[in-house]
């Protein structure tokens, strides 16, 4: 493997890149981070309803449980 020939004087938060890694210059040392690369974006799935939910409409059978909120054993009401 060649020696990595980094930039002399870098500013901090300069950034270097070797292959598959980025170095970033901390003002003490390079620090290295792999770099992911970015394929395709993939196919978009279908458009959902135009239609909201809210109160007034909402049909569905969900049923609530209410959430307790605090430690095992302490005095909480539940939220809704």
């Amino acid at each position: 493997m060649a020696a990595i020939d980094f930039p002399n004087s870098p500013s901090v938060n300069d950034e270097f890149t070797v292959g598959d890694v980025k170095y970033v210059w901390t003002g003490t040392v390079w620090r290295g981070f792999t770099v992911t690369p970015v394929g395709p974006t993939g196919p978009t799935g279908p458009i959902g309803p135009s239609t909201s939910i809210n109160a007034t409409n909402d049909t569905s059978t969900t049923t609530l449980y209410p959430v307790m909120v605090g430690a095992a054993g302490s005095n909480q009401t539940p939220k809704v």
